[in-house]
């Protein structure tokens, strides 16, 4: 297919490269023995012009006295524009372009330079935003502690001292990369098919490492076995070196060197640890000070959703009689089966049955991320058998069998309560607004767990210590929890308190495990996978691909294509995603232009954004 010819061409194009290096290598190009009339080698190559003046344009501010301060007061002030006491990346990303505009007096001069030490950028933020705790409000704190996506005026001097370490390895990196000669200045043909693609290839290196010795690092000067320091460099040993792998043996070189360098790297190592310890304990103290707690209950959207469902589990002949009329439903090809998709589908139906299309579309959209929760809980207690072809392993496990229906209208009521109280705590109340990002942070948590005592919910009731019990929850230890950490954590607290859905889960548990015991031992007996019967029903015929797809397809597939409209409308579109013109685009930045241009296309904003 053409995406085929894509992918191929791709893949022979890699092929080529590597059987062509591979060959200039075998030839004694990878390595030679210098002779005793080699003509002697030309002195190391110094850190180049464009370093120079990126270094000229920011050390003097990483300096500990009291001009410095003052430069860098002065330089906070621009990188700080909006006085919130925190940079972003984007905000020192301009900062630096700017000053280097500045610096060499000539824009296209300036604009050169920020962009070819661009790479070194994003290293140098990460270094410093790991070292000082923020002093100010438990809000300050927090924004450091959920992902650290800023730098205070605290870690500004270490920020600039690391810009300029980094700049310096970087520099270092593109003299050996685009180098197309030797280090006696011979031309090397098959380096100039390697030059400039941001890696350092093994021949690379052995052609070129001394014109580095120069750059005041200290791994880069005296090397005695470029083999050996380069096989130490290539941490993945994938033949070449990135410059990350760079940048960690350089800075692991320094460290052990007990450089001024190495211990700027170890103070930042420190201040992390240090960091996050002060953070977590300052902000659960000032949190539980500061926030007055008020139960809110479960809200009025769960209750409608519990009153469309839970009559549908009564183990009476009323509630069988409901649910084999439901069934009847979702199960429309009477396969005995039902998908993800075809439960969606009916819950979807069912709600704007009993509220109509506007209440009832709301409210499948509102609990719709815990209905693959309730499908996958439902799915696993029939035992498996296989319904695929002989071309496919599909089992009754990727489905919901008319047995295990009535667990799975259960398990949707009991998500949807854990995600109804989920969905209080982020965001800081009820429904969903900007600030609902499906995940709790530690703020969040402190500021909310009393809302959502009132849920039912055994994890929920009588929190003494809301720190501890938050870190029991973030199982991952990143900091925040996700909607299936929460979930795991509140199934698990049923359990322990032998509540009736604790007594369901753990049923669950064991049926599974039971079943699973079963089906091991009958696939040891050979009978773990069985032909299907002449007499299945026919397959149905496949679907096409939804409308909402062909509205996607619609909106973006003209872009991709190489014709000069194609071309003029990329260009229209990377204006709009490129919004600050820095010729970047963030994945935020991608996924807001989606929306926009699939809200235009269908020139109807609520159908563009149930596309998107």
């Amino acid at each position: 297919t053409e995406m085929g010819k894509e992918f191929d061409t791709l893949a022979n194009q890699k092929d080529t490269r590597d059987t062509k290096m591979t060959s200039a290598s075998a030839k004694g190009l990878g390595k030679s023995s210098p002779s005793k009339s080699s003509p002697a080698k030309p002195p190391p190559i110094t850190p180049t012009d464009d370093f120079a003046d990126f270094d000229a344009c920011f050390s003097s501010l990483s300096q500990e006295t009291d001009e410095a301060r003052l430069s860098r007061s002065r330089s906070w002030s621009i990188v700080d524009a909006n006085g919130n006491d925190l940079a972003s990346l984007a905000e020192v990303d301009r900062w630096i372009k700017v000053a280097l505009m500045s610096h060499c007096e000539n824009k296209e001069r300036g604009g050169a330079i920020w962009r070819q030490f661009r790479p070194a950028y994003l290293r140098a933020f990460k270094r410093a935003r790991d070292v000082a705790p923020d002093e100010g409000n438990a809000k300050g704190a927090q924004a450091e502690l959920d992902g650290d996506e800023f730098i205070s005026k605290k870690e500004f001097r270490l920020l600039v001292g690391f810009l300029c370490t980094y700049a310096r390895m970087h520099d270092a990196f593109q003299v050996i990369d685009s180098s197309t000669t030797d280090d006696c200045g011979k031309a090397i043909a098959s380096l100039e098919k390697l030059q400039d693609d941001r890696r350092i290839e093994r021949q690379e290196w052995l052609c070129n490492y001394q014109k580095v010795s120069a750059h005041g690092l200290v791994a880069l000067s005296g090397i005695s076995n470029p083999e050996a320091v380069f096989d130490a460099m290539d941490a993945d040993k994938g033949g070449m070196v990135l410059f990350g792998e760079w940048c960690r043996f350089l800075e692991e070189s320094e460290v052990n060197a007990g450089t001024d360098m190495g211990k700027m790297f170890i103070s930042a190592t420190e201040g992390k640890k240090k960091k996050t310890a002060i953070l977590r304990q300052s902000l659960a103290q000032d949190l539980t000070m500061e926030v007055e707690i008020s139960a809110m209950g479960p809200t009025e959207e769960l209750e409608k959703f519990l009153a469309c469902f839970e009559e549908l589990t009564a183990q009476n002949q009323e509630g069988r009689e409901a649910r084999g009329a439901e069934w009847s439903l979702i199960d429309a090809n009477a396969n005995g089966l039902a998908s993800l998709a075809e439960v969606d589908g009916w819950v979807s139906q069912r709600l704007v049955r009993s509220f109509g299309e506007e209440v009832g579309g709301n409210l499948w959209r509102l609990f719709r991320p815990s209905f693959i929760l309730a499908f996958n809980r439902g799915k696993i207690l029939a035992p498996t058998i296989d319904v695929g072809s002989a071309n496919t392993d599909t089992t009754t496990d990727d489905y919901i069998s008319k047995a295990e229906f009535r667990p799975l209208v259960a398990y949707l009521c009991v998500y949807a309560r854990m995600l109804d109280a989920f969905s209080i705590i982020d965001g800081g109340g009820a429904g969903v607004d900007a600030n609902d990002d499906r995940r709790i942070e530690l703020r969040e948590w402190i500021e909310g767990y009393g809302k959502v005592a009132s849920h039912d919910l055994a994890g929920l009731v009588g929190i003494v210590d809301p720190q501890e019990v938050f870190m029991e929850m973030d199982a991952d230890g990143k900091g925040m929890v996700l909607l299936g950490e929460w979930c795991q954590y509140l199934e698990k607290k049923e359990v322990e308190a032998g509540t009736e859905m604790g007594k369901e889960f753990d049923t669950l548990a064991n049926q599974k495990d039971t079943r699973d015991t079963k089906m091991t031992s009958a696939s040891a007996k050979g009978l773990g996978k069985s032909s299907p019967s002449k007499s299945s029903p026919a397959k149905p015929p496949p679907i096409t691909p939804t409308d909402d797809f062909a509205d996607f397809d619609a909106c973006f597939s003209s872009l991709s294509q190489e014709t000069d409209e194609a071309r003029l409308s990329r260009s229209r579109s990377w204006s709009i995603v490129d919004a600050n013109g820095n010729d970047l685009a963030s994945l935020a930045e991608v996924d807001r232009w989606i929306k926009v241009a699939l809200m235009s296309h269908c020139e109807n904003k609520e159908r563009g954004g149930a596309i998107w």
